[in-house]
């Protein structure tokens, strides 16, 4: 694909600033592909714009310029122009242009406007309006901004991820540059993205690196809420990426509960696995996404029923009923003993265990039926708002009951796991 530099030029009844724009562009571009846009005269306008194209299209200064398109666009009313540029500008798009420039000194203001938007908006490559300030035809100071581009895709990533968009904001985010500033915020949200994925091994080194950069940055970065969030994460991420890699099979949990401190790594950390999993259906409720959100949210609670369960080395896929914990227990486990464990049946085997039942029976019956009924698993009921609401306050208070601690304090979990750019 040709990759090659664009820039398009909104021209008006004189040339204006424009020959100067060019020339200085062609000091630090060696080829230019040019796209110059002018309107209809107006009823009174001496000059017509089509001849002021012609005229800079002809001059030598710039023979080695190569003038792809002349677009005649209607530059008064402001919809209509920005339907036409649109065209324009989307043809340039699909181009495949490494850098585009904006030549926003001429035209109409609709013309300029429509321009300078779709622009910045539309390309996803380099974009840098360039302007010419001048008395009549001389020109006295030129412009090129490096840095606007940058921070509209800045504030738009970053609106995303604040909406909990972030598979969005991923993508976007490859439209910033992977050093610098903008590159801080490009790999943290990177970071965050395979995080809200639960893709712990991948995050969790990125996380750390990323919050011993931060304190280099500037200090409105430094300060930031995603700087806050990555101080937070820091304290965490290794720990639950380990215990999660620990806990991923069956063989590995044998070999981890065989160490003499499992039992207690796992009542010290392992509460951070189900605190994530519904710190992330709090996500897909701030997204509008009710039905993940409950997905997610019984999730928690089936992955604070498994932490249980590891500290005794019994892992949900593979029971082995002739370990020591759950020989005494096997006759009373009724009816047969399964070989691998639903949620239900892994409560009742926790509820055998400690030799007294979890009194949220109701609660997990109204979060699985939810669950069940919705039309991402087994039904067709699309779920509420409301009903979201209050199945991520029970989907607590069963974690923290399945883990044998407050609700409060497992909410506290769960908060510090917010994501807060």
């Amino acid at each position: 694909m040709d990759r090659a530099v664009a820039a398009i030029f909104s021209i008006g009844a004189s040339l204006g600033g424009a020959p100067y724009a060019l020339e200085k562009l062609l000091e630090d571009e060696t080829a230019l592909h040019v796209y110059l846009l002018y309107g209809e005269p107006a009823p009174t306008q001496k000059e017509d714009p089509a001849s002021v194209c012609a005229a800079l299209r002809n001059d030598p200064r710039f023979e080695k310029v190569s003038f792809k398109r002349t677009c005649s666009v209607r530059p008064f009313d402001p919809d209509l122009a920005y339907q036409d540029i649109l065209q324009i500008v989307r043809e340039v798009r699909d181009e495949g242009y490494q850098r585009v420039y904006l030549g926003i000194t001429g035209g109409t203001k609709p013309m300029v406007a429509a321009l300078f938007h779709l622009g910045m908006t539309e390309l996803t490559c380099e974009v840098l309006p360039v302007y010419t300030q001048g008395v009549g035809a001389v020109p006295l100071r030129y412009f090129k901004a490096g840095a606007t581009r940058q921070q509209i895709v800045l504030e738009r990533v970053l609106q995303l991820a604040r909406q909990c968009h972030l598979p969005l904001a991923r993508v976007l985010v490859k439209e910033l540059p992977a050093t610098g500033p903008a590159g801080f915020v490009r790999k943290a949200i990177e970071a965050f993205a395979d995080w809200d994925d639960f893709r712990y091994q991948e995050a969790a080194p990125k996380l750390t690196e990323l919050h011993h950069a931060a304190q280099y940055q500037p200090k409105h970065l430094a300060e930031s809420g995603l700087a806050r969030t990555l101080r937070r994460y820091a304290s965490i991420a290794a720990k639950v990426s380990l215990l999660a890699s620990d806990v991923a099979s069956l063989d590995k949990l044998r070999q981890s509960a065989a160490d003499s401190g499992w039992a207690g790594r796992v009542r010290k950390e392992g509460m951070w696995l189900p605190a994530d999993a519904l710190a992330n259906a709090h996500r897909r409720h701030q997204e509008g996404r009710y039905s993940d959100a409950v997905i997610r949210a019984y999730r928690a609670c089936e992955i604070a029923m498994h932490n249980r369960l590891f500290e005794f080395g019994i892992h949900p896929s593979g029971v082995d009923w002739d370990l020591p914990a759950l020989s005494a227990i096997r006759a009373d486990f009724q009816p047969e003993p399964p070989r691998e464990l639903t949620f239900e049946r892994g409560v009742q085997l926790l509820e055998l265990l400690q030799g007294s039942p979890f009194p949220s029976s109701h609660e997990r019956r109204d979060l699985q039926s939810t669950r069940n009924h919705c039309y991402l698993e087994h039904g067709y009921i699309r779920v509420s708002k409301s009903t979201s609401d209050k199945l991520l306050l029970k989907a607590c208070r069963i974690c923290a009951e399945l883990l044998g601690c407050e609700p409060a304090h497992f909410q506290s979990l769960v908060k510090t796991l917010e994501f807060q750019f």
